[in-house]
């Protein structure tokens, strides 16, 4: 096959992975009344600001009109109907968690509507936004709310949580804004540019005593403290039933299994997929059965452990680091990484290492379909179907308490980028 040829297929692949339709697993692109955004990454404290950063659009429309899914499941509260915003208290809180909900920071931006604000990782915007505000300040304009926007500490693997001030009390939120995410790398990280699903969800009046309840449709984020005292808590609970995918069936029993497919780029187009997966909690036992299909309806079986509330496989790269007492959890470790088919890098395993454990990290191995890689044909791609056990059941019959958030990256080598999807939710069953 020739260069520009090769080339060709490649972009189709990278494109094509997991694009819209009827069951893409995310419902994205609406305002709500709380977002998720489930992965967060940072390059601190391995590398100066900038290098590696997430940055989260917050943005408060003025007006929302009529629709069936917003004013019905996604800002039930805020905007039942066509309205004006208003908000009570005109400030989003944000509380910020590591890949094992392990909470960093949290803290809140002033909004208005018809307003913008960005929420980033990167030190140095923030460093601009301060600047912002003290020129609004110096220009003598009052009334305008405080750009900055953003933490003080980060982590390098994480995911965020917004919420209007109301919701983070316990109350039913004032209003409804949408959100749009992105990681910028230079690739060092084996990392390029590309988009992060931000999930809309409902923020109702969470039931009495506080931080009890679980989360379901209408009412996705439970809060804890004390409610409707005027002070912010951070969640005890979120799942984002109606936008993500919904990981029981709420039938009453604990039988079925959440199927999630994701592609992933074969031999000839020599190049990784990431795929991502957020839950609402941790389980050191969860551990996906996985089928992995290339593009000749060849098939092979395999298994991932999906123990933490964010997991990042990183598919087509081979990453080493060495088993002693001296290295440190770091970015670096995947600096040296290779492209290679047939390994597959658990991201977050090969960052954290464990300094007592003396194991190091090595990238296992993942089967082969039967056309992958013969002598005289190799496939241009595939996709890995993952069946995950459910969570949270049993549930209260019919009320949905548990979800994930699943999409992947695909890098594009000849072009140099990389291209985000969500991947696709098949439903539940046997």
């Amino acid at each position: 096959m020739s260069i520009k040829k090769l080339a060709t297929a490649v972009a189709v692949t990278a494109a094509l992975g997991g694009g819209a339709g009827v069951a893409s697993a995310g419902i994205t692109g609406i305002p709500g009344e709380a977002a998720l955004v489930p992965m967060v990454l940072s390059g601190e404290p391995d590398y100066g600001p900038g290098v590696l950063e997430s940055y989260v659009g917050l943005y408060v429309p003025t007006n929302i009109g009529k629709d069936t899914i917003i004013n019905n499941f996604s800002a039930p509260h805020a905007a039942p109907g066509p309205v004006v915003q208003d908000p009570v208290v005109a400030e989003i809180h944000w509380t910020y968690y590591d890949h094992k909900s392990r909470k960093v920071q949290d803290g809140t931006c002033e909004v208005s509507p018809g307003d913008y604000v960005l929420w980033t990782t990167d030190f140095n915007v923030q460093d601009a936004q301060a600047e912002q505000r003290q020129d609004l300040v110096d220009d003598g304009i009052f009334g305008r709310p405080d750009p900055t926007c953003g933490p003080s500490r980060v982590t390098r693997i994480g995911y965020v949580v917004f919420q209007t001030v109301l919701g983070a009390d316990g109350q039913a939120a004032d209003f409804a804004f949408w959100s749009a995410a992105s990681v910028y790398g230079n690739g060092n990280q084996g990392l390029g540019h590309f988009g992060v699903p931000v999930m809309p969800m409902a923020d109702g009046a969470d039931p009495l005593p506080a931080g009890s309840g679980e989360p379901q449709l209408t009412n996705e984020v439970i809060a804890g403290g004390v409610y409707n005292d005027g002070q912010t808590a951070d969640p005890v609970a979120v799942a984002p039933i109606l936008a993500g995918v919904r990981m029981n069936n709420a039938d009453g029993d604990g039988d079925d299994f959440v199927y999630v497919q994701a592609p992933i780029q074969g031999p000839q187009a020599f190049a990784r997929s990431l795929h991502v997966f957020w839950f609402d909690s941790n389980d050191p036992q969860r551990v996906a059965a996985t089928k992995i299909w290339d593009d000749m309806e060849g098939e092979c079986s395999d298994s991932v452990p999906l123990p933490y509330e964010l997991n990042l496989y990183m598919y087509n790269q081979f990453t080493q680091v060495p088993n002693n007492f001296n290295v440190p959890p770091s970015w670096n470790n995947l600096l040296n990484g290779t492209i290679e088919v047939n390994r597959v890098t658990s991201v977050v395993d090969a960052i954290y290492l464990d300094p007592q454990s003396n194991q190091g990290y090595q990238s296992p191995e993942y089967c082969y379909p039967d056309y992958w890689d013969l002598d005289d044909l190799q496939a241009l791609g595939g996709y890995v179907e993952y069946e995950i056990p459910e969570i949270g059941e049993p549930a209260a019959v019919g009320l949905v308490n548990s979800a994930a958030v699943a999409f992947n990256v695909q890098e594009y080598v000849n072009q140099g980028g990389w291209a985000s999807h969500m991947s696709a939710d098949l439903g539940k069953r046997p």
